[in-house]
């Protein structure tokens, strides 16, 4: 089982595509995304329960927790 708690929803040719996010809380999460290369590419935020329902109703992918760690987001902002 994953220890991320949220994830970033892609959308366009990523659609289906759940981005694991690197905080614990939703507005640092907000923050990171539009401060970072993925920011036209999110369209919301869900928790992992949200996200596996998704999937089985859906279908879709839960990117590796490494990618978490990849994100490049201004900490500056997320700071704030």
């Amino acid at each position: 089982m994953s220890d991320k708690f949220y994830y970033a929803s892609l959308m366009g040719p990523l659609l289906g595509v759940y981005y694991p996010l690197p905080f614990d809380n939703e507005r640092q999460n907000r923050t990171a995304l539009n401060t970072s290369r993925l920011s036209k590419l999110w369209c919301a935020i869900y928790t992992r329960h949200e996200v596996e329902d998704q999937i089985k109703q859906f279908g879709g992918v839960i990117l590796p927790d490494e990618f978490a760690n990849k994100l490049d987001y201004d900490s500056f902002a997320v700071a704030k």
